[in-house]
């Protein structure tokens, strides 16, 4: 069962005036493992090897962690993470943040409510184990809520992935 281990609290330290919190989810260290673990060292401020045992964890399962940074260190760590080839990971940059505010203030629209729920989901599968029987919950539910016209559209563009 796929699960992310979540490393918030041992990395935590404190809220920072002019920071904002910051997700960050690492699926796979790609050909770099060097570059990612020099990245999150630098990030989460743990010595190599606590460092080095939370990348290694990425083997078994994905690692996350939460943390507040001001829009200076945003930048820096999605730039030391470019550099690494090949790396799967998920980070809230400033667009997310931005769209999570759009939704919380009531303006955001349809679309990106939609992608945020998305997110929301797969966070929350991914945190609670893997389970294709709650995927499919998840699609069923989604599909109901189609008309059998636009379920038809769908079905038409993805047949030909899954025969």
């Amino acid at each position: 069962m796929l699960q992310i281990k979540d490393y918030t609290e041992k990395i935590f330290k404190e809220v920072r005036l002019n920071t904002i919190p910051v997700r960050f989810v690492l699926y796979n260290t790609g050909q770099n493992k060097l570059a990612v673990l020099k990245a999150i060292k630098d990030v989460i401020g743990t010595d190599l090897k606590d460092t080095k045992d939370i990348i290694d964890e990425v083997v078994n399962n994905p690692i996350m962690f939460r943390k507040y940074m001001t829009i200076e260190e945003m930048d820096i760590f999605r730039n030391r993470l470019s550099l690494c080839s090949g790396a799967v990971y998920d980070f809230d940059d400033r667009e997310k943040i931005r769209t999570k505010k759009l939704i919380q203030l009531g303006i955001g629209d349809k679309s990106d409510i939609a992608e945020e729920l998305s997110e929301m989901s797969l966070d929350s599968l991914l945190m609670n184990g893997f389970n294709t029987d709650k995927l499919k919950q998840i699609f069923n539910k989604i599909y109901s809520e189609l008309s059998e016209e636009k379920l038809r559209e769908i079905y038409d563009n993805h047949k030909d992935y899954f025969i």
